[in-house]
């Protein structure tokens, strides 16, 4: 099976499908940005890589790449409950809307992975893109999903859409579109390393309630002085921080702007996230 990775960054829907399992291979990635470019290409060196603005693109070219699947991460500004929610009349949707408009002539493309902002299941865009995915002739399911479902000590909740030609059949049905996974879904998906780890190791995390194994996992034993909180603004700000240690099953993601809200309460995330 061969995969078109779009809005590809720096490779972290291609990290997941190889480590998925899922005999595929990604034979193109396409991103404007060039130093998330410059990432991608130190990660995965066999695929071709296009410094490309998505709207650029034409369906004659998408369909000599012959593709089976493709994976969509277009930009969630547009849709996060901390933006100014333009939706549709955000400039940063038009290139979404472009490959919409691109679907209909793309005959081979038997797959659809798309993921986006927390709060993109409530925006026009999706009501866009579920509608045109339908006249296509595809069926769908939509999640919402975090990390810590999956063994994994993060909370950053995201939206999916799972599409795939309507010859094709999904292995489970539609549920409401909650924070939670039907629990016959776990039982048909493979073990992974992450679910091994927080069977072995792992606590119950409050927001998900499910086992989770300890950030002293994953980290990196690096000690310097110019990654640490300035004593003083610990004394000063500590109270709205969210401090994690090595034992903590649980943390937050954070962008640059969540620092102008240190001491808002922003929910499924927070300003910053320190680890000790």
């Amino acid at each position: 099976m061969k995969a078109l990775e779009l809005y590809s960054g720096i490779g972290g829907m291609h990290y997941a499908l190889r480590e998925s399992g899922i005999a595929a291979k990604v034979v193109a990635a396409i991103d404007i940005n060039p130093v998330a470019n410059d990432v991608y290409h130190h990660n995965f060196l066999e695929t071709v890589l296009m410094n490309r603005n998505i709207q650029s693109i034409n369906a004659q070219e998408l369909n000599k790449l012959n593709v089976d699947i493709m994976f969509m991460s277009p930009p969630c500004q547009p849709f996060t409950r901390l933006g100014l929610k333009k939706d549709a009349l955000d400039n940063r949707s038009c290139s979404l809307q472009h490959i919409l408009n691109l679907l209909p002539e793309l005959k081979n493309l038997r797959y659809i992975l798309f993921e986006n902002v927390k709060g993109f299941e409530v925006s026009q865009m999706r009501d866009r893109l579920v509608n045109c995915i339908k006249s296509c002739g595809y069926i769908y399911r939509e999640l919402i999903l975090s990390p810590c479902q999956f063994g994994m000590p993060n909370s950053r909740h995201r939206y999916y859409l799972l599409a795939k030609r309507n010859n094709l059949k999904f292995c489970f049905k539609q549920s409401s579109l909650g924070n939670n996974l039907l629990p016959e879904l776990f039982e048909l998906l493979p073990k992974s390393k992450h679910s091994v780890l927080a069977e072995k190791e792992g606590k119950i995390n409050q927001k998900s309630g499910r086992l989770c194994y300890t950030l002293n996992n994953i980290l990196e034993r690096i000690e310097d002085s110019k990654y640490l909180v300035p004593s003083k603004l610990l004394q000063k700000r500590a109270w709205v921080l969210d401090i994690r240690t090595t034992e903590s099953n649980g943390s937050c993601c954070f962008t640059k702007g969540y620092s102008y809200y240190a001491e808002g309460e922003i929910e499924d995330s927070c300003n910053n996230a320190y680890i000790f």
